[in-house]
């Protein structure tokens, strides 16, 4: 069994693992840091620590939020950070048996850090997988460029 949080960005329903869940939040402050990679929304204060804020519609080329809603705190084994989503839904049990491949239909970006999809009632739900999406802007030059 995998337990997954899933969340809601852009009217897409998408999942982490939950065991990579520190936590979960309304809206909080973003501070922008210029010349950060792309994806980096910028920096927040989450409980006295400040933690890189990502924003998934730069990897799912969604246009710009006009609001943040809520944020989930993500660990992976270097870092934490704060993924910035539109709701979270719900934390569900799955069977492992029950993950699809990665649907082909993603963009380069997307596919990068999705690891799966499941049919979940009527909704197509994509995990991602925590490290991958830390490692994506840690591990590459991702600096927006002009």
């Amino acid at each position: 069994m995998t337990t997954l949080c899933i969340f809601r960005l852009d009217g897409h329903l998408l999942a982490v693992d939950a065991t990579r869940l520190e936590g979960v939040g309304d809206a909080v402050v973003l501070t922008p840091v210029p010349g950060a990679p792309r994806g980096v929304a910028g920096v927040v204060n989450l409980r006295g620590e400040v933690r890189t804020a990502l924003d998934l519609r730069v990897w799912f080329a969604r246009p710009p939020a006009s609001h943040q809603s809520a944020h989930l705190v993500l660990q992976d084994d270097r870092e934490t950070v704060a993924v910035l989503v539109d709701q979270v839904c719900d934390v569900v049990e799955v069977a492992s048996s029950r993950r699809e491949p990665v649907p082909t239909t993603l963009n380069s970006e997307a596919r990068s850090v999705v690891v799966g999809a499941y049919q979940l009632d009527d909704a197509l739900v994509l995990e991602i997988d925590a490290r991958l999406l830390v490692n994506s802007v840690t591990g590459e030059d991702r600096t927006e460029k002009p």
